[in-house]
C-alpha cells in the first residue's frame, strides 16, 4: 500500500494453515493445529508528534500564501535540497525540517516476521473424560534503521539508528475435563482442572551514531561517533494452575465456579502469587414460568470475579546497576538508579459484580440484552514522585482503588426475513463511569502523560480516569477577561475540561442479503470526551487561523479587568500583535481542547457469493467476490472541531492516557476489492 507521504510504502502477507484430524476408536485421539506467518514491511512511514523527521509540519503550518510545492527545489534528482548550498531548502527561520527532504532525503524502512503456531491433542478416555495438552508458540523477529543525512539543518552532521527485537512467547496447558448426569439426569456436572505455563523471552539491542564520514553512505561503520550498541535480555514467567465447576438443574438454572493461583515472575517470592475465585449463576426464566406468548425466550445471570495481573517490567522492582563506559577514562562503571525500588510489590486485584438479563421476543426476531457492572482496581503499581531529598525522583508502590461502573445493552432484529431477502439490524450501547477514589498517601494526582504545548492527562482523586488538564484564560464570577496590568496579557488559571477517554460508546449494523448479494452498513459513534490539539495551537501562534484576523489592520484593543477588579483596556499595535497572539496561543492551550464527539460511517461491504457449481471444475467449494470501504464519512461531530478542520478520532496514542494530538497525515477513506476462495 502507498501511504499520503511520498516516497513511502507499506505491505503486509499473511499466510495461515489449519490441519485437524480424528484417530481410534470413537475419535480416541482428536488433533488440532495452526499456523500463521505474518510479514509485515514498512518503508518511510510517516512521524507524528513534534516537528523533527516530520512531513506534515510544514504542509500544515506554513504561512497561508505559501505553495508548499516550492519547497521541492529545482534538483529534480534531489528533491527538498538547495542546488546553491548543497543542504535542505530552508522554508522558515528556525529550521524546521522541509517536507520534501523529510521524504526523499530521510529514510527509515522496518521488517517484521512473525510466526504463530498451536497444537493440540485431546485423549478421549471415556466418554465423559479427556484429557487435553496444547503448546503454542507466538515468535517475532523485528529489526528497523533509519538515518538523516548531512544535508539536513536541523541536524547538520548527520544521525543513524537501528535496532532489532527478538520476541518469543511459549504456552504448554495441559487440562482434564469431567462432565457426567445424576438424578434421573436432572442435574448436570461439569468439571475442569488444568496448568499453565507461560515464558517470554525478549533480546534487544540498540545501534545509533553521528556525523557520517563519506557522503551517501548510510551504514554504522561509516559514523565518526558510535555509541555503544545497547543491548538487553529479559525472560519473564507465569505458572497457573487452575479449575471450574459448572453444575446445572434441569438445564435451566445454572452455576459456575472457577478459581485460579498464579505465580509471576516478576515480583518477589512471597509476594509473586494471587489467587482469584469467580462465581456466577444464570436462570432461564422462560423455561419455567409461563410468559407471555411474544416471549420466548428469557435468562436472567448475575456474577462475581476476581483477576490478578503484575504490569511491572522484570528486575525493575529491585536495584539494578547498568555498566556504562561513557567516562573520561573510558573504564567501566556501574551507573547509580535513580528510583527508589520496592521488592514487596504485590499484583494488581480487580473485583468485578455484574448482572444483567437477555430476552427474545417474536420467535427471536427480537433480542434485547442488558448488563450492569461494577469494578474496584485495587494495588495499581504506580511510580508516584516523591521528595528530591531522598535521592530519588521515584519508585514503584502498590496504591489506589478506580471504581468503573456502566451498563452495556444490546438490541438485535430480524425486520424481514424471506427465503429471497433478508435484513437484520443491531445496535450496541456501552457507558463507563471511572472514577480516583484514591492514591497514595498525601497524592490527590498523577499525571499519567504530558503533551506537547502544556496540558496533561491526569488521574485525580474524585474525578474520571484519563482526565484532560490545562490553562485557560481567566475570568471573574462576571465571565469578564481578567488581564495583566503590566504585560497586557490575559491572566490564567488551571482547569480539568473533561476525560480523554469517551464514556459512551455505541454502535449501529445493518446487514441485507437479496439472494447471492449482501451489504454490510456498519456505523459508529463515541460521547462524552475531549481532546486537545497541538495543531491547532501552532496554527494559532504563526496565525493560521481565524481566531488571529482581528487587529491586523488597525492593532487590537484588548478589555476587561485587572486583578484588582478595576477596568482594564490596552491596544496592541500592528508592530507587536504578533506577541500578542503567539502569547495567545501558547499560554493558554485549553482554548485547543474540543469536544470529540462523532458519528461516523465506519464500514459498508458489498460482496456476491459466486454459486459453488459454477467453480465445480477447479473443486472450489465456496467463493465470493467484495467491495469494501472503511472510515467512509463523519456523519456527525461537534461544530468547534468541524470549524477546526480536525477529525474528531484525533489522539495519536492507543493506552488509556487518550485526549492529545500533536501533528500527523489526516486519516484516509479506505477502499478495498477482495476474492474468498476456498477448496
Amino acid at each position: 500500500a502507498r501511504d499520503q507521504l511520498p516516497n513511502s510504502g507499506y505491505g503486509k502477507k499473511i499466510i495461515n494453515l489449519n490441519v485437524s484430524g480424528k484417530m481410534g476408536k470413537n475419535d480416541f485421539i482428536t488433533v488440532e493445529s495452526g499456523v500463521q506467518y505474518n510479514i509485515i514491511q514498512g518503508t518511510n512511514r510517516p512521524t507524528a508528534g513534534y516537528a523533527p523527521r516530520n512531513a506534515a509540519w510544514a504542509v500544515y503550518l506554513a504561512a497561508n500564501t505559501v505553495d508548499v510545492r516550492h519547497m521541492k527545489g529545482t534538483d529534480p534528482n534531489r528533491p527538498g535540497i538547495d542546488v546553491k548550498t548543497g543542504m535542505e531548502l530552508p522554508w522558515e527561520p528556525t529550521q524546521t525540517d522541509n517536507p520534501y527532504h523529510v521524504a526523499y532525503q530521510l529514510h527509515n524502512e522496518d521488517d517484521q516476521r512473525r510466526l504463530i503456531g498451536r497444537a493440540s491433542v485431546q485423549v478421549n478416555i471415556l466418554p465423559n473424560l479427556f484429557v487435553k495438552g496444547t503448546a503454542a508458540k507466538d515468535f517475532s523477529h523485528f529489526t528497523q534503521s533509519s538515518y538523516t543525512p548531512n544535508t539536513s539543518l536541523f541536524t547538520p552532521l548527520g544521525y543513524y539508528n537501528s535496532s532489532q527485537e527478538r520476541q518469543d512467547k511459549t504456552n504448554f496447558q495441559a487440562i482434564i475435563n469431567y462432565k457426567e448426569k445424576f438424578f434421573a439426569e436432572n442435574i448436570g456436572l461439569n468439571l475442569m482442572v488444568g496448568a499453565n505455563q507461560e515464558r517470554d523471552v525478549f533480546i534487544g539491542s540498540v545501534a545509533n551514531g553521528t556525523e557520517w564520514t563519506v557522503p551517501d553512505f548510510y551504514s554504522l561503520t561509516n559514523l565518526v561517533n558510535r555509541d555503544l550498541v545497547n543491548s538487553r535480555q529479559v525472560s519473564t514467567g507465569t505458572n497457573s494452575v487452575f479449575g471450574e465447576a459448572n453444575i446445572d438443574y434441569k438445564s435451566f438454572l445454572y452455576l459456575s465456579v472457577t478459581g485460579r493461583q498464579d505465580w509471576f515472575s516478576v515480583l518477589n517470592p512471597g509476594f509473586n502469587g494471587i489467587f482469584y475465585p469467580s462465581v456466577g449463576a444464570s436462570f432461564i426464566l422462560s423455561d419455567v414460568v409461563k410468559l407471555p406468548e411474544l416471549i420466548n425466550f428469557a435468562k436472567l445471570r448475575s456474577s462475581w470475579a476476581q483477576v490478578g495481573s503484575a504490569t511491572v517490567a522484570a528486575g525493575s522492582i529491585n536495584k539494578t546497576y547498568f555498566i556504562s563506559t561513557v567516562n573520561a577514562y573510558g573504564l567501566p562503571t556501574l551507573s547509580n538508579p535513580n528510583i527508589l525500588n520496592n521488592p514487596n510489590i504485590r499484583p494488581i486485584t480487580a473485583t468485578t459484580i455484574e448482572g444483567g438479563f437477555e430476552v427474545q421476543l417474536f420467535d427471536s426476531r427480537i433480542g434485547v440484552d442488558v448488563n450492569y457492572y461494577s469494578r474496584k482496581t485495587r494495588n495499581d503499581i504506580l511510580s508516584p514522585p516523591i521528595s528530591a531529598a531522598t535521592g530519588y525522583a521515584a519508585g514503584p508502590r502498590n496504591l489506589g482503588l478506580i471504581t468503573n461502573k456502566g451498563w452495556e445493552i444490546s438490541f438485535n432484529g430480524t425486520p424481514v426475513r424471506q427465503v429471497d431477502f433478508s435484513w437484520g439490524i443491531s445496535y450496541n450501547f456501552s457507558y463507563n463511569q471511572s472514577r480516583i477514589v484514591e492514591l497514595a498517601e498525601g497524592i490527590t494526582a498523577l499525571t499519567i502523560e504530558n503533551a506537547i504545548g502544556g496540558p496533561t492527562i491526569v488521574n485525580a482523586v474524585g474525578l474520571p480516569y484519563s482526565t484532560v488538564r490545562a490553562y485557560v484564560m481567566k475570568r471573574n464570577e462576571k465571565g469578564v477577561l481578567v488581564y495583566n496590568k503590566t504585560t497586557g496579557y490575559e491572566e490564567r488559571e488551571l482547569k480539568d475540561l473533561g476525560v480523554g477517554n469517551p464514556p459512551y460508546l455505541m454502535g449501529l449494523s445493518n446487514n441485507l442479503r437479496y439472494k447471492q448479494f449482501s451489504l454490510t452498513i456498519d456505523i459508529d459513534s463515541k460521547f462524552g470526551a475531549v481532546g486537545y490539539s497541538n495543531l491547532i495551537q501552532y496554527a494559532t501562534r504563526f496565525g493560521l487561523t481565524p481566531e488571529t484576523l482581528p487587529g491586523r489592520e488597525e492593532g487590537l484593543t484588548v478589555t476587561g479587568v485587572d486583578v484588582s477588579g478595576n477596568p482594564f483596556t490596552k491596544l496592541w499595535t500592528i508592530v507587536n500583535l504578533d506577541s500578542y497572539y503567539n502569547n495567545y496561543g501558547s499560554r493558554y492551550p485549553g482554548q485547543f481542547v474540543y469536544k470529540t464527539d462523532f458519528i461516523k460511517l465506519r464500514r459498508m461491504v458489498l460482496s456476491y457469493t459466486i454459486p459453488a457449481k459454477t467453480l465445480s471444475f477447479a473443486k472450489v467449494q465456496s467463493a465470493s467476490v467484495g467491495l469494501t470501504g472503511l472510515n467512509l464519512a463523519i456523519l456527525y461531530r461537534d461544530k468547534r472541531i468541524k470549524e477546526a478542520g480536525l477529525d474528531p478520532e484525533m489522539q495519536e496514542t492507543v493506552g488509556n492516557a487518550q485526549g492529545s494530538q500533536g501533528v500527523s497525515m489526516p486519516r484516509t477513506r479506505n477502499i478495498g476489492f477482495n476474492v474468498i476462495l476456498r477448496f
